[in-house]
Formats: structure tokens, C-alpha cells, sequence
């Protein structure tokens, strides 16, 4: 997989408005008294108008993405996603007339899945106990959630450049087997039901393997912090207020800085920023297919059928918050 994202690539964001500190704030300085029936709403979209039509600045942001080559935030460049995953599978079938009456088809498989990888080496993650931070975990990758006070985990967790994010998954034995039975009774119950030669029973198992594709690596490995810089220039804070555009700008206090990891965790604790990892030990999804089937002769050119199909899906990748709400020692 290779895709491009560009996104803003450096280019300046402005947004427009009046700090309490910028000079111009003192031109709505309103009252009932001096203009009567004034609400907030009314008097912030003046403010708001003013300052949108004389270029009055509140904040500017940019963000840069990271090249893929120099492993360096470049301005005007696009982001590189890059993936790459190789798998095989080997596999053998046959079927057997065991008799004129019976015929077995069976076979077996066997997948081979390796993992998704980051090829330019960009992305970025933390471990599953990295993510879990002070809370820790119960046992393996599981989160220890619900344990108010239970601080047995990492105290300072940090992301990394991982490039690689779970293990393969070479232990994938997906056999199958079938069956098809024409009995022959004759006479009793048995031969009234079935007729002779005129009943086929049919049944089978097999069991499947497949892949996730590559969304889930995408989302939860390509989209963390690291592949962009960001920084945001305040009025009253930056720069002075009443700043206009086509002033010069101070300059921008770009973060992280280099692409260099690892990197806090806590840089991000008050940006709301969403941060995913996958659980290295994760396990191919496989389907199970079973059905039996009768098949009855009435007339010639005239058949009744009965079958019964089910399947079943066992470990179905999936996504879940631990930040999730404690409803219960909350």
C-alpha cells in the first residue's frame, strides 16, 4: 500500500478575532446604556465581523509532515503511508469413492500469515503497556480497568517508532471434510423413508482463515503523533495583539521538534489526541462452516431437500477504548 496525504503541509491556518487585550476590544466597549437591547451573542459577531474584515489575528497554526527519506519535517511535502505484508498458504486435496455408496472429499490447509509492516520506517506506537500507563495491566496485554489506586503499570509511558506492530502468524491448520452417503434399504421403516438408492445424506466441516486487511494496522499504528509537527502562534501569548495579516510572524515553536523517539506520552495528555496500538500476540480470525443435508427422490424429475448451514467466526479483530467511562467505582 502506498498513499499520499498532504493535508495543510506547512501552509499558515489563520483564524480571526479580538483578544481582551487587543486595543481594538476598547471600540465595543457597549452597554445597555450606550446601546440599548446589546446582547453577547450580538456583541462577540461584531467583534467577530470587525475583525475578519480588517485581518485582525487570534491564532495561526501549521503543521508539517515528516519525509519519508530524511525521516525530517518538511514544508510543502506529503505525507508517505507506507505498508507492506506478505503471507502464503499451502494445501492439499483429494476425494475418495470408498464405495459406490460413499464418497469422502477432504483436505487441509495451512495459512501462513506474516505481519503488516511499515517499510520507510515512520509510524509510530506505543506497547500495549505503554498505552495502559500507570493503570498496568491485569495479565499479558490486558488492561487492569476499574482498579481505582492501582498504579502498578509504567509511570513515565512513552511512543515509539515502531515499524512493526504485532507478531506473525504462522499456526493457522484450516482442514475441511466432507461427505456424501447414498444408502440402500430395503424394506422396514428405513426403506419406506429412504427408498432404495433414492436418499442422498450429505455433510461437512471446514474450517477458513483470513486477513483484516490493512485498515486496522493503518489506524491504529499510521495515525498516531509523530508523522506531523504541529504549532499554533496565540494572540497575547506569541505575538502581540492587534497583529494583522501580512505582518510578520514570530517564529513557529514547532512539536515534537525532530523526529525523534521515544516521546512522552504525557506530551499529549492535554490535547484530547488519539492514541492506538495493536496487541502484539494477536491471532488470525478463522470462520467454521458445518452443514448436513437429505436429499429424497419422490418421482423422476422430482427431488425434496432438507439442509441445515451454520458458521461461525472466531477471533474477530476489533477496536475498544480503554479510556471507556467507569460507570461503577466511578
Amino acid at each position: 500500500m502506498h498513499q499520499e496525504t498532504l493535508a495543510s503541509a506547512g501552509i499558515p491556518t489563520f483564524r480571526y478575532g479580538l483578544v481582551a487585550s487587543d486595543p481594538a476590544a476598547n471600540l465595543f466597549n457597549f452597554n445597555s446604556t450606550s446601546l440599548p437591547a446589546i446582547g453577547a451573542t450580538s456583541l462577540t459577531d461584531a467583534q467577530n465581523l470587525y475583525a475578519l474584515l480588517t485581518g485582525r489575528i487570534s491564532t495561526v497554526t501549521s503543521v508539517v509532515n515528516v519525509d519519508a527519506k530524511s525521516h525530517q519535517c518538511v514544508p510543502f511535502n506529503p505525507v508517505q503511508l507506507r505498508e507492506v505484508m506478505s503471507s502464503f498458504g499451502l494445501y492439499f486435496a483429494d476425494s475418495w469413492r470408498v464405495s459406490r455408496s460413499l464418497t469422502l472429499n477432504y483436505g487441509l490447509r495451512w495459512d501462513f500469515q506474516g505481519d503488516n509492516q511499515n517499510p520507510n520506517g515512520i509510524y509510530t506506537s506505543p506497547t500495549p503497556l505503554d498505552l495502559f500507563g500507570p493503570s498496568g495491566a491485569v495479565a499479558g496485554n490486558t488492561p487492569n480497568l476499574f482498579h481505582p489506586g492501582s498504579l502498578n503499570g509504567i509511570a513515565n509511558p512513552a511512543i515509539y517508532q515502531r515499524s512493526q506492530a504485532y507478531n506473525r502468524d504462522y499456526l493457522n491448520p484450516a482442514p475441511h471434510i466432507g461427505l456424501a452417503w447414498n444408502p440402500k434399504f430395503t424394506g422396514g421403516l428405513l426403506g419406506t423413508l429412504l427408498g432404495e438408492g433414492k436418499t442422498v445424506l450429505r455433510a461437512g466441516y471446514s474450517l477458513s482463515y483470513y486477513s483484516e486487511g490493512l485498515l486496522n494496522f493503518t489506524n491504529l499504528a499510521g495515525s498516531n503523533p509523530g508523522l506531523r509537527q504541529n504549532a499554533t502562534l496565540t494572540s497575547g501569548v506569541d505575538f502581540t495583539p492587534g497583529l494583522s495579516v501580512g505582518n510578520a510572524l514570530p517564529a513557529f515553536n514547532y512539536f515534537p521538534s525532530t523526529f525523534s523517539f521515544p516521546l512522552p506520552l504525557s506530551n499529549f495528555a492535554f490535547t484530547r489526541t488519539a492514541i492506538g496500538t495493536i496487541d502484539p500476540n494477536i491471532r488470525s480470525p478463522y470462520v467454521q462452516t458445518w452443514s448436513v443435508g437429505v436429499q429424497r427422490e419422490l418421482n423422476t424429475g422430482t427431488a425434496f431437500e432438507v439442509r441445515y448451514a451454520g458458521n461461525h467466526v472466531v477471533r474477530l479483530s476489533h477496536t475498544y477504548n480503554v479510556n471507556e467511562v467507569n460507570i461503577f467505582e466511578n
